[in-house]
């Protein structure tokens, strides 16, 4: 009777609850499923009686909960004269009681059928946690990450921590083993699940974990760091603080950082301004830090800069959610009606309400999203980004390689790509007067917004190239594989860069 009872709440949670659950914010979501695993070991677990009824094993009967057992006060004695507090004479006139609880094997079970899905168990030099890989500049980094990888012909298991459904994953490379250990052990409580995960990093000693955005690996991370460090170099990728709705900053760096960073041997990110924050916060040193630009499209470089006078429309890409400020947009429409703004965007929970206010707006268009910037990029002259804060979002160096002008807020790491010389950067960056004014100043004068298009091209081909990816990776990467090792995959690297290069050429010819 209980299995059936247990089976049938577990079935309920999983097809109704879990699914409301998801879309509840992130603190909210964590407490209420934290609840609901207290309840299901009350329920199942807490009782002999239920526990042995369920199969679990249970050592121990209430009757002999009282007292420390023979066995474990033995043991205790032994080592008492070593450290005065486990002395079980102490323990006991302190009023202190044994009460071991009863064994609740999901966890284990879990761990088995994951060691089981990963294709090999020993050998892996690199595994990197993510949430998920899906349309995202985070996702993009992990793809560039495997990408990279791959070349190096480096063992990697990618381990997905969240059930959410990964529209990018076919753009894993074939060579990457591929572990979905939220879909396996989502009904688990987030304490197992952490330990199942840390589990899995002991058992497979990769030389490096690195961490991209997985609230899972974070924990594991702050909790359990100087064994993980013990074992394996660690990694983890940062980009920008998020700011909650009383302007304060959050996120992983600012929730997890100060505890885990003894334990971390690298902070990668993909902007200048980030590190300098968070160093003078929390009194890190900024070589705890290593910038790494994130590659673009080079295909994006060959397309013309030269734009037509009369091509008057303006991107505006991202989702619809606080950080992007879509609201702001509104705004700088009605300031410039004789402008087109087309928008390609996705609708978060907090912005579905603002798509009525778009179609409202008669030089405004809303399209889905594309399936890549090079669709969309020689259709327009200007791109406008108005985020409240950021790194270096990825929209603005693809929009950079195809020669189009930027007219951005001045927030985080913009201004390692857009300043004077390369883009109209708005210092004030909540006032719509300002990226108006910024917009006529670009369409009116062809001459200086090309000038500064060629700028922000050659910026992009300087910094954010697959071969600078590569050489800083290569140096970061260094003392983890060995320079020989380096050394022979770069001349891999190279050799394959140029076979590429002929074929493409003979295939222009």
């Amino acid at each position: 009777m209980f299995r059936l009872l247990y089976k049938l709440s577990l079935a309920i949670y999983r097809h109704f609850l879990r699914p409301v659950i998801r879309r509840l914010p992130g603190n909210l979501s964590y407490r209420t499923v934290a609840c609901l695993h207290r309840l299901r070991r009350a329920l199942f677990i807490s009782s002999d009686d239920s526990a042995q009824a369920m199969g679990w094993p249970v050592h121990y009967t209430a009757e002999k909960r009282k007292g420390i057992p023979a066995w474990l006060r033995e043991e205790m004695l032994s080592l008492a004269s070593l450290e005065y507090e486990i002395n079980p004479n102490i323990i006991q006139s302190h009023g202190l009681e044994f009460a071991p609880l009863a064994i609740h094997p999901a966890g284990g079970r879990v761990y088995r059928k994951l060691m089981n899905l990963v294709a090999h168990r020993e050998g892996y030099d690199y595994i990197l946690i993510a949430p998920w890989v899906k349309m995202g500049g985070a996702d993009l980094v992990t793809l560039c990450h495997l990408r990279y990888l791959s070349k190096r012909r480096v063992r990697v298991l990618l381990i997905l921590t969240e059930v959410t459904h990964s529209a990018w994953l076919d753009k894993v490379p074939k060579e990457i083993d591929i572990l979905q250990f939220g879909k396996e052990a989502s009904w688990l409580s987030p304490i197992e699940q952490e330990s199942v995960l840390m589990r899995l990093l002991i058992q497979l000693e990769p030389r490096c974990v690195h961490n991209i955005n997985s609230r899972l690996a974070w924990s594991c991370i702050k909790n359990s760091g100087k064994t993980l460090a013990a074992i394996s170099d660690v990694y983890v990728s940062l980009y920008c603080d998020d700011y909650d709705k009383d302007g304060c900053p959050v996120g992983y760096g600012r929730e997890f950082l100060r505890e885990s960073a003894p334990y971390i041997r690298k902070i990668l990110t993909d902007n200048c301004s980030y590190p300098e924050q968070i160093c003078a916060a929390y009194g890190l040193p900024l070589a705890a830090f290593e910038v790494v630009k994130v590659p673009t499209d080079e295909s994006l470089l060959k397309l013309p800069i030269s734009r037509s006078e009369g091509n008057r429309k303006v991107i505006w890409s991202g989702r619809f959610d606080p950080q992007k400020r879509p609201e702001l947009l509104l705004e700088v429409a009605k300031l410039l009606p004789d402008v087109e703004f087309h928008v390609y965007g996705q609708a978060v929970v907090s912005g579905r309400n603002k798509l009525s206010h778009f179609e409202s707006q008669k030089n405004i268009t809303v399209f889905s999203p594309y399936s890549s910037f090079q669709a969309v990029a020689e259709d327009y002259r200007v791109l406008l980004n108005t985020s409240a804060w950021d790194g270096l979002p990825n929209i603005l160096v693809e929009a950079a390689a195809s020669g189009m002008v930027i007219v951005t807020s001045n927030v985080g790491g913009i201004t390692d790509l857009v300043d004077e010389v390369t883009g109209f950067l708005v210092d004030n960056h909540s006032d719509p007067t300002a990226y108006a004014e910024a917009i006529t100043q670009c369409l009116s004068n062809i001459v200086v917004s090309s000038k500064k298009a060629e700028c922000a091209r050659l910026r992009v081909l300087q910094n954010h190239s697959w071969r600078a990816f590569e050489c800083k990776l290569d140096e970061v990467f260094a003392n983890l594989w060995g320079r020989n090792r380096m050394v022979q995959w770069a001349q891999a690297a190279e050799k394959k860069h140029l076979c590429e290069g002929v074929t493409e050429r003979e295939n222009e010819k």
